[in-house]
């Protein structure tokens, strides 16, 4: 009698609980980001700070965040890497392509998707994203 009351209370949690995993979403920029690198800073934010207009006291950099160069269908990853201790990645960039395609995520954020195009006339000189908290 006790399994069963012991089983059943495990099922009523596994189902009842939410995961932060479960609710997690997945964000994808149309826009192309420029830059004159493939590096950059990546913080968690409000939805106040989440298009980069301000910081407050509810951001902070993400370290450990994993940042991956996906093929241009999202499919494969090409390079990863994951962000220091103050937010900061940096993946190399190979001769004749301008055009990335990176998979930003860590636990408890929602997963982004950006394209970024590198040129020496764009006028940042590294980029600075900004992972929506997952509710």
């Amino acid at each position: 009698m006790k399994r069963i009351i012991l089983l059943m209370t495990m099922a009523f949690l596994l189902v009842n609980i939410p995961t932060p995993a479960l609710s997690q979403y997945t964000v994808q920029y149309e826009k192309v980001f420029k830059s004159q690198s493939l590096s950059g800073t990546i913080w968690a934010g409000c939805g106040g700070c989440l298009k980069g207009a301000f910081l407050d006291e509810t951001s902070s950099v993400l370290k450990g965040a994993l940042v991956e160069e996906m093929t241009p269908n999202w499919k494969a990853v090409v390079s990863s890497t994951r962000t220091d201790v103050n937010g900061h990645f940096s993946l190399p960039t190979s001769a004749g392509n301008n055009l990335y395609f990176l998979r930003l995520s860590t636990y408890g954020c929602n997963t982004t998707y950006v394209k970024v195009k590198i040129s020496s006339r764009a006028g940042k000189k590294e980029l600075v994203f900004f992972l929506s908290i997952a509710t």
